[in-house]
């Protein structure tokens, strides 16, 4: 017997958290599969040009399989309150490592703006659950 239940309409925060989300997943993917198949660019965009590839690529597969996590948990809210608050580490974590490498700030920018844009995710996830 099929019982209905009655749903009330997604919040933007919920829609904020689901595409962010998503588009989160997104990049992290490309990140990876970029230092996979071109580790020299990617170390560059990365802030810290390096001739090493097994280094950037290691770093690639760290991104490829965070874009997979996220991916299978985009639809739930309770894991994203959970796994955006650790991820929001990674970029900044990023931000500092760039500059402990004698870069200017302008270098860290890209990762700036994961910070930000992780942030706002956290932020949204917290919202009340649909």
């Amino acid at each position: 017997m099929y019982i209905s239940v009655n749903h009330s309409p997604p919040t933007l925060r919920s829609r904020i958290t689901t595409l962010g989300t998503l588009a989160l997943a997104a990049g992290l993917l490309g990140l990876g599969l970029g230092a996979l198949v071109a580790p020299e660019w990617s170390s560059q965009t990365y802030g810290v040009p390096t001739a090493e590839p097994t280094w950037v690529q290691a770093t690639g597969m760290r991104d490829l399989i965070l874009g997979l996590a996220l991916l299978s948990l985009y639809r739930h809210r309770d894991a994203q309150r959970r796994l955006l608050p650790i991820l929001f580490l990674l970029p900044l974590a990023d931000v500092i490592l760039v500059l402990l490498a004698g870069h200017p700030l302008v270098t860290a920018a890209p990762h700036l703006g994961g910070v930000l844009g992780i942030g706002v995710l956290v932020v949204a996830s917290r919202g009340p659950v649909d």
